[in-house]
């Protein structure tokens, strides 16, 4: 079972977080990357990675929100496109420095990882991932977006709250109207981004 330790921030990320507290620059998220490598347990030896040990899949980011001081990032992992199984051992955040380009902003491990098997398997893995990370002066915070993630259960609840739809929830059986009209909402959706349906 996934027992992550929490984001350490790398000396890159140290150096962005300097300039974002200094007002040079904002926050800009790219990725979140997984990786099978693990580097040793001291933190100092973490924080100079550059990229993960061994990465395995990017993943985009599907939202990005900032409550108070709080930013709450959120993602889809799957296995789609896994050639070989691997264990989850390492995450790595990725960010945009106005002087260095795309760095890698903060790094976590996993000290009991899950194994992610790879596509064709008896398992078919979508897991949605939320991370948080608390900063005492967040500033400007945004996201490189992707509106392809899988669509899940909350999207649409958020959704039909959004739009108004009216739902036959006492008949258990969704309209076909209602759906269209849902799934317009999405403005690149395609049929094969329903997670749970």
């Amino acid at each position: 079972m996934a027992n992550w330790q929490g984001f350490t921030l790398t000396e890159k990320g140290l150096q962005l977080q300097a300039k974002i507290n200094a007002g040079l620059a904002t926050l800009h998220f790219t990725k979140i990357s997984i990786g099978s490598g693990s580097s040793s347990s001291s933190s100092s030896s973490s924080s100079s990675l550059t990229d993960l040990v061994k990465r395995e899949k990017d993943l985009t980011i599907a939202s990005c929100t900032v409550d108070g001081s709080i930013v709450k990032l959120v993602s889809t992992l799957t296995n789609t496109g896994i050639t070989k199984p691997f264990k989850e051992r390492e995450l790595g955040l990725f960010a945009t420095d106005l002087d260095d380009g795309e760095i890698m902003f903060a790094y976590m491990t996993d000290t009991d990882p899950d194994t992610m098997p790879a596509e064709g398997s008896a398992t078919v893995v979508s897991k949605r991932m939320t991370l948080n990370l608390a900063f005492s002066n967040t500033g400007n915070v945004s996201a490189v977006l992707d509106s392809g993630q899988l669509v899940t259960f909350a999207d649409i609840k958020t959704a039909t709250n959004d739009l108004k739809l009216k739902d036959n929830s006492d008949s258990k059986i969704a309209s076909t109207s209602w759906v269209r009209g849902l799934l317009n909402h999405w403005k690149s959706f395609k049929v094969s981004q329903v997670s749970d349906f």
